[in-house]
């Protein structure tokens, strides 16, 4: 029935309705309308048991015996969906008073069947779990919706009559969920997760960070001002409620089920059902009110903050238990009780039938309204009023894991433990998309998930194959802990084996841990001398489908734990030994009394993979529990890796010592030998068993296999592309996301406060030393040229410097054009495919022109010699020479160099550095004749003074120029100043040495050096440049001036 606007006692409820939910209600559907006779018994408590997906509105005119009406009704929201029953739940209980005050009734948020059942009338009709929807969102609300299946009930209020299914519903407090393979519908995957249809059955494509088959997110983050709503805490019994806590207060309530008001309409009646966890001081604190008697209890323990632990409430026909990290730890300095861990107390009201549990949800982290007084409601007890700060992760209700990534209603938090990963952070390498941050936040680390391995998570585990006798023997570095130690593998296998997968045993091999499978369900075992039996096992599950699960059994004191895969209902079992409790004579009491027996691990010998062998006097005699054809990887104790050989010897923690029959790798042999299939059917082989099939990605259809369009099923995450393909399917990721469906959101780039200093430091240690390198190669490249410019063959002529020290070869100008020596020298230039030095022409006094090209490295006459600037004065190595001079002085030196002095030259400096005596020639000023002595030079090289003014000084062709610099390269005409860095023309000069005859030690080779460019570096530039193309140069122009003379350098 629709109402959206309507009159009479339905048409204010449904108008209260919507005010209650507020601007998200568009209209108020009633699905039934029914009318019961009150019990002549106590009145109607306020709040009563829960329901999974309907909400009744009870009303009752007063106290006394009268009949009442139950309204079944559903909320639809704007854009069509239905508003989640949980959350109208609790916003109608948020607005309880309100309704009341509307209908001038008692109202109580009731389900049929707890009605019914205080009438004592049978339950009638069947529950309501599911039905088709075509909304994408909340698709389990329209379970409130009417179904033709249901007996109807006719209403008649004189003025309005109604036929109306009669709805009830059951109680189901320890039944699993099961999902079906072969139906893909809104509600399969939560979180954003994508339900597919492959060839094995329909499976749900997960974003990443959510967990388990149905994408359910596992952790939530409560900033200290938030809350969260989630489903009713069923009132059964026996009910356990575990959870993982992270608080960084020591003050935090943790988990409330109660009234959703500050006060109470009926102060007068017996306290309203309430449970409550919370820290206080550090330690968990547990509440309950109700009929059954108030309970407090308090566990002697301080949990850490920033820690993780793990908190059991378990409540029972007897009373209540806390329990705090399975009671696994803290068993040292000789403790003879478990008081430290659990805390146990009875109910005081054993008789009472008033419900223990609210019906309304239950709110995680804070409260969503003002906190209750505790003298409204009758409790003996208050609530710590400050919210959690921290995580909550691992929420668990008998057995069945809860969503925390979409709660029915949620403020102030938001879905995964924030803090927890932003620790990992920091680390050198971060967990990365197959790991992720565990162990709290003073000591976080990564955890990778099955199968991979390796800095960042990013390797895959290396699987081995058990062969018939096959066992390893693996001695550990570290000693377990002897009351607290966890096991986990991968194995793969087909069928129902048997045979032993790990083993944990003490020194005398009386005490054991093992983990094995029976039947092909695993199973996990303590077995010792001095120690009860105790194994448990996952019967509902089996592992021999030929695929990879991952198995994980724990030890925590008395308590064992087995589970598979996600550990989510089924796939989870557990013995809680410290849970079990007897009464006697009222008092509640532990069955185990005893402490546990430390299980203190033989680090050499007493762990065993695959089996356990028999030795006879050093020898093997048999393998005992073997378990053949199938293949384990990822081997686990307490978080650390074993090595499993021959694929992996050793690790830090531990090394293979023997093994037997065990490969690398998990090959197994082609199942499809000899076996034929009807077309158009093929046989598939998966890992040991073959069946019939169409080929992968394609379905029968009719009598032929078809490609089946994985696209339709939007498989791809994020705004991912779908691409279908023969097989399969591709999907094109945006910029932010990766994986083979998107899953997956880029890690942003690793910050950790050292890796900016470090790059900065790793930087300039780069640069430094790339110039140390430029420094020392150009030292060794300035004395290489030093060295190659001694070996001066004896018809070589010296080079002559320029007035800035730059390297000069000079060339008369011809007045042809076509000047056969530069043409030569472009056309070098042009097949070395570089750029020539810069060339200027000067005119010399007498009016020559002359080509001056600055030059590094040149040879003569087919021999290499480095060019410097020389100056007077340095003995033995220069001599001044004027026009018409004989150098006869130069006779008695050991060295003699060569030059070809002009008529037009005033000066010029030569230096002495060929190895072998030479003769050096002059003319007079004006003849044509070259004054030659031949008794002091073994080789004589003399040149004519033609009758033409234009004469060629150093004649040195193009092809005996090499390494010019290039013309920006400053080194080659450009003096350098002052703090010239090491390695520079004008330090390399400066560290040059020679070796005194006289004195027989090293001296400067040009000690005025320092001098000159301490002049030079203030003077103009002395230099005149005249146009090249210009024919007519009668005028002189001195190239030096007076410093210049002074130090003798002299350039035509």
């Amino acid at each position: 029935m629709f109402y959206k606007h309507g009159g009479g006692g339905l048409g204010r409820l449904t108008q209260a309705v919507i005010q209650a939910v507020g601007k998200e209600a568009e209209a108020v559907e009633v699905v039934s309308v029914y009318g019961l006779t009150a019990p002549q018994t106590s009145p109607i408590s306020t709040f009563q048991r829960p329901f999974t997906h309907d909400v009744s509105l009870a009303s009752q005119a007063s106290p006394s015996p009268a009949p009442f009406a139950c309204v079944w009704v559903s909320v639809r929201q704007s854009h069509g969906a239905f508003i989640d029953p949980i959350k109208l739940h609790g916003l109608l209980a948020l607005h309880l008073q309100d309704l009341e005050r509307v209908m001038s009734l008692r109202v109580a948020l009731e389900d049929a069947h707890t009605m019914e059942e205080r009438n004592g009338e049978a339950a009638s009709g069947s529950s309501i779990f599911s039905s088709q929807d075509d909304s994408p969102h909340n698709p389990s609300s329209v379970a409130s919706l009417a179904s033709a299946s249901l007996p109807l009930h006719v209403v008649d209020t004189n003025t309005t009559s109604l036929v109306t299914p009669r709805l009830t519903r059951g109680h189901y407090c320890h039944t699993h969920t099961h999902t079906a393979d072969d139906t893909c519908t809104p509600a399969s995957c939560l979180n954003g997760g994508r339900c597919v249809r492959t060839d094995s059955g329909s499976r749900c494509v997960c974003p990443g960070g959510s967990w388990g088959p149905q994408c359910k997110v596992l952790a939530r983050t409560f900033s200290g001002s938030g809350w969260a709503w989630v489903q009713p805490l069923a009132p059964c019994l026996p009910t356990t409620v575990s959870l993982h806590l992270m608080s960084r207060h020591p003050n935090a309530l943790i988990l409330y089920s109660g009234p959703l008001s500050s006060s109470s309409s009926h102060p007068h009646y017996p306290p309203t059902p309430m449970l409550a966890l919370q820290l206080v001081g550090g330690q968990p604190q547990l509440i309950l009110e109700g009929a059954m008697g108030p309970v407090k209890l308090h566990v002697n323990t301080t949990l850490d903050s920033a820690t993780w632990h793990t908190l059991h409430l378990h409540l029972n026909t007897q009373g209540a238990t806390l329990m705090v990290d399975r009671c696994g730890r803290g068993w040292g300095d000789n403790k003879t009780s478990d008081s430290h861990c659990v805390a146990r107390a009875p109910w005081l009201e054993i008789q009472a039938t008033e419900n223990w549990s609210s019906s309304v949800p239950l709110q995680l982290g804070g409260l969503a309204h003002t906190y209750p007084r505790s003298a409204e409601f009758g409790w003996s007890g208050g609530l710590v009023t400050q919210p959690l700060n921290g995580c909550i992760s691992h929420l668990t209700i008998n057995g069945q894991l809860v969503d925390l990534g979409e709660p029915a209603y949620s403020s102030a938090s938001v879905q995964g433990c924030t803090p927890q990963q932003l620790a990992c952070e920091n680390t050198p390498v971060p967990c990365g998309v197959h790991g992720h941050c565990v162990d709290g936040l003073i000591s976080p680390r990564c955890e990778c998930t099955p199968g991979w391995t390796g800095p960042g998570c990013s390797t895959p585990t290396i699987p081995v194959a058990l062969g018939q006798s096959s066992y390893s023997k693996v001695e550990l570095s570290y000693s377990p802990d002897p009351y607290y130690v966890t096991l986990q593998l991968r194995v793969r296998t087909s069928g129902r084996p048997h045979g032993l997968l790990m083993q944990l045993t003490d020194t005398q091999q009386t005490q054991a841990l093992k983990l094995h499978l029976r039947g092909g369900v695993a199973c996990a075992t303590i077995s010792g001398v001095e120690i009860t039996l105790q194994e448990v096992c996952l019967e509902s599950f089996s592992v021999g489908d030929g695929s990879w699960h991952t198995i994980r059994a724990g030890r925590h004191g008395h308590n064992l734990v087995v589970s598979v895969d996600d550990s989510d209902g089924w796939r989870q079992n557990e013995t809680l030994m410290s849970l079990l409790t007897t009464t006697i004579l009222g008092d509640m009491q532990a069955v185990v009394t005893q402490p546990p027996t430390p299980l203190l691990v033989d680090t050499q010998d007493g762990t065993l993979v695959g089996g356990i062998p028999q030795f006879v006097d050093n020898d093997l005699l048999t393998v005992h529990d073997d378990l053949r054809n199938s293949c384990i990887d990822d081997v686990r104790v307490s978080g650390h890796s074993l090595p499993l050989a021959p694929s992996v010897n050793s690790s830090s923690w531990s090394k293979v010592t023997t093994l037997q029959n065990i490969e690398s790798g998990c090959s197994a042999p082609d199942s499809c030998t000899n076996v034929t299939c009807l077309p158009p059917l093929v046989c598939q082989d998966s890992w040991r068993h073959a069946t019939c099939s169409c080929e992968a990605g394609h379905q029968l259809v009719g009598h032929s296999c078809q490609d089946v369009d994985e696209c339709v099923f939007q498989p791809c995450l994020h705004g991912g592309t779908c691409y279908n393909l023969t097989p399969g399917y591709h999907c094109l990721c945006g910029p932010s996301h990766t994986g083979d469906n998107c899953e997956w959101t880029k890690l942003p780039a690793h910050t950790n406060p050292l890796t900016a200093p470090m790059a900065i430091a790793a930087l300039t240690l780069s640069v430094i030393i790339v110039v140390a390198i430029g420094v020392l190669l150009n030292i060794r490249l300035q004395r290489s040229r030093a060295a190659r410019a001694l070996a001066l063959r004896p018809a070589g002529i010296e080079g002559v410097t320029g007035v800035l020290g730059s390297p000069m070869a000079v060339q008369a100008v011809s007045d042809n054009s076509h000047n056969q020596t530069t043409k030569d020298e472009k056309v070098f230039m042009d097949s070395l495919k570089t750029k020539p030095p810069s060339k200027q022409i000067i005119l010399s006094p007498e009016g020559t022109r002359h080509l001056i090209t600055p030059l590094g490295l040149s040879s003569v006459g087919g021999e290499a010699v480095i060019i410097r600037e020389v100056r007077q004065g340095v003995l033995g190595s220069t001599i001044r020479a004027s026009a018409g001079e004989s150098l006869e002085s130069a006779t008695n030196s050991r060295r003699c160099s060569v030059a070809a002095v002009t008529t037009t030259a005033e000066s010029v400096v030569l230096e002495h550095r060929a190895s072998v005596p030479q003769l050096v020639c002059a003319s007079t000023a004006r003849s044509t004749a070259t004054v030659c002595p031949t008794s002091v030079c073994s080789t004589t090289i003399c040149s004519t003074t033609p009758p033409r003014p234009r004469q060629i000084i150093v004649d040195v062709s193009v092809g005996s120029v090499q390494n010019l610099l290039a013309q920006d390269d400053l080194r080659a005409y450009a003096y350098e100043g002052d703090g010239s860095p090491s390695g520079s023309l004008s330090s390399t000069v400066l560290g040059l040495r020679t070796e005194s005859p006289e004195e027989g030690s090293l001296k400067p080779l040009v000690p005025e050096c320092g001098e000159v460019l301490d002049l030079l570096k203030n003077l103009p530039d002395a230099v005149k440049t005249l146009h090249p193309n210009d024919s007519s140069h009668t005028s002189t122009h001195k190239l030096l001036t007076p410093r210049d003379q002074d130090t003798g350098i002299s350039i035509t």
